[in-house]
C-alpha cells in the first residue's frame, strides 16, 4: 500500500475498491475487535514488497489477570448489551457492514432497506429498542418516516444516520428527545458512544 493508503487503511469505510465491490469495515472491524480484548493490531506495508499484519492477543485471563491498558481502548465494554436494534438503510452495502458492527457490540439487529418496509416491521409488532435511521433514502425519506415511526412507537430511541450538516438535520431533533443524530461514515466506538448515551434499557421478551 501507500504511505497514504496505510495511513487511512483501518478508518471505517474507507476503500480503494470501485464502488459496489467494498464496504472498508474489514480492517476496522478486526481493528475494533482486538482493541475490544485488550490486543493490538498493527499494520505495516511498502508497495513491493507486500503487507504484514501483525496481532497481539492478550495472555489467557487463566494464567492471571492481564495488565490494564495504559490507553483508553478504541472500544469499551458496552453497557446496553443485547438491544433490538433496526437498521434502516437503502444502501445493501451499509446494511451489510453496519449490521455486524453492531453484532460485535452486543445487538440484535433487523434490517430494513426503505422506510415502507421498517414501517410495516413496527406496525407488525416488531419489538425494538432503537431503530437506526438514514436519512437520504429514495421514496420516502428519513424525515419523512421519522414522525411515522414516532406515530407509532412515540417513546421510540431513533438515531438519524446523516451526512447532512447540523443544521439541517437540528429541525428534526428538536422537540424530540428520543431522537438523536450520529455523522455518516461512524466508526465502531461512535456508533457504541451513542447508543450508551441513549441510555436504553432492552424491552421485555414475552418469550422470557
Amino acid at each position: 500500500m501507500a504511505p497514504e493508503v496505510l495511513a487511512k487503511a483501518m478508518e471505517p469505510f474507507f476503500t480503494t475498491k470501485p464502488q459496489g465491490k467494498g464496504t472498508g469495515l474489514g480492517l476496522a472491524m478486526v481493528y475494533g475487535t482486538m482493541k475490544a480484548h485488550e490486543g493490538t493490531f498493527d499494520l505495516h506495508s511498502q508497495p513491493g514488497k507486500g503487507t504484514e499484519a501483525i496481532l497481539r492477543f492478550p495472555h489467557s485471563r487463566v494464567e492471571g489477570p492481564a495488565p490494564q491498558p495504559a490507553a483508553i481502548p478504541a472500544v469499551v465494554e458496552t453497557p446496553q448489551a443485547g438491544l433490538r436494534v433496526l437498521l434502516v438503510d437503502d444502501d445493501e452495502l451499509i446494511r451489510e457492514s453496519v449490521t455486524p458492527m453492531l453484532e460485535i457490540l452486543g445487538h440484535e439487529v433487523t434490517a430494513a432497506p426503505g422506510g415502507p418496509q421498517a414501517l410495516d416491521f413496527l406496525e407488525a409488532g416488531l419489538e425494538v429498542d432503537l431503530v437506526i435511521l438514514d436519512m437520504n433514502m429514495p421514496g420516502m425519506s428519513g424525515a419523512e418516516v421519522l414522525p411515522r415511526i414516532l406515530g407509532l412507537r412515540p417513546e421510540m430511541p431513533v438515531l438519524m444516520a446523516t451526512g447532512y450538516s447540523d443544521h439541517e438535520i437540528a429541525p428534526l431533533l428538536k422537540g424530540r428527545p428520543s431522537v438523536s443524530s450520529i455523522r455518516k461514515p461512524f466508526s465502531l466506538k461512535e456508533i457504541q458512544s451513542k447508543i450508551a448515551a441513549f441510555q436504553v434499557q432492552p424491552v421485555s421478551d414475552p418469550r422470557s
